[in-house]
């Protein structure tokens, strides 16, 4: 069953606590997703830094690369150089056998001599190179493949945090579509507000009238009565009438009246006056008018009436 409202401030009263239930409802899960976000924040710092990590390990490794690629460039030479003194050694062999001065012949001998012990000298050089060579490359090599390992092992890290990434965006999602559903359930509630504004009773127009009637009292054991004139203004709803007020309201200015005669110093029996709106009249009756006193109040009155409700804005009719 709808809620049925009189009075604008009953409306926000509702709609503002309801709004509060929907921030505390709502910042609750919004604040535990952003915890889980920065948790995983935290763990996904470490992410950049294996990044950068493995490119520094690439640069080295493509160095060592270069490194072990020309170790064999002087064996590559010293062997070129080997074929060329091979070559002339034939060269001079040929020659040798062909020539017939003994001269010339002695002369070919001597240099074939030292081109051959040149020949050995270089052959001892290709092979201790190709020892240290291989020494060197196999140490380079395994330089490389600790490189490796360790890009590795950061690659395999990487992927486990993506598996991170992938669930922070998820959240970021989700916090998203729970903002989204925040602003559309607020943006509702105000919806809702003002159509229950919309749905609320019209103040009806008032006036304001004078009222005049007295306030009495008895004494002698109810024989005499004592009077005393009372005026006031009260804002009344069209539709009500002065004789509408509510003997509580008249009641009170009557009382009003007695507390002004016992303030002024007048002797006046009793504990307070009834209301009536003709002047009550009879034998030995004490009117003070007849001094010249009354009791205007000072205020305008604002009564409640059967069948309307008293509004900051004004009268409105029950539903």
């Amino acid at each position: 069953m709808a809620r049925e409202f009189q009075t604008e401030e009953e409306v926000d009263e509702y709609f503002d606590e309801r709004q509060l239930r929907l921030q505390a409802q709502y910042e609750s899960r919004i604040r535990d997703i952003d915890s889980q976000i920065i948790e995983l924040d935290d763990k996904l710092q470490t992410t950049e830094t294996l990044y950068d990590h493995n490119a520094e390990l690439a640069q080295q490794r493509e160095r060592l690369m270069d490194e072990y690629a020309q170790q064999s460039e002087g064996i590559t030479l010293m062997e070129r150089d080997l074929e060329i003194k091979r070559n002339r050694y034939q060269m001079l062999d040929t020659l040798f056998a062909e020539t017939e001065d003994r001269e010339q012949r002695e002369e070919v001998r001597q240099q074939a001599i030292q081109t051959a012990n040149e020949i050995q000298d270089l052959k001892t050089k290709i092979d201790t190179a190709k020892r240290q060579d291989y020494e060197n490359k196999a140490k380079t090599w395994d330089e490389v493949q600790k490189v490796n390992t360790k890009i590795i092992k950061n690659t395999n890290e990487i992927e486990k945090t993506q598996k991170l990434e992938d669930k922070q965006n998820n959240l970021v999602s989700k916090r998203d579509s729970i903002v989204e559903k925040f602003d559309s359930d607020i943006d509702k509630n105000e919806r809702q507000r003002q159509k229950a504004k919309d749905k609320l009773p019209k103040t009806v127009p008032d006036r304001v009238v004078d009222i005049q009637g007295y306030g009495w009292t008895d004494y002698c054991y109810g024989d005499r009565i004592i009077t005393i004139p009372i005026s006031f203004q009260a804002r009344i709803p069209d539709g009500m009438t002065v004789q509408d007020l509510q003997n509580d309201v008249l009641k009170e200015m009557a009382n009003n009246a007695f507390a002004y005669l016992i303030d002024a110093g007048e002797n006046v029996p009793g504990a307070g006056m009834s209301w009536s709106f003709d002047k009550p009249t009879g034998k030995g009756d004490y009117h003070f008018d007849a001094r010249g006193i009354s009791y205007n109040h000072p205020e305008v009155l604002t009564p409640d009436f059967d069948g309307y409700i008293l509004t900051p804005d004004g009268y409105v009719r029950k539903k």
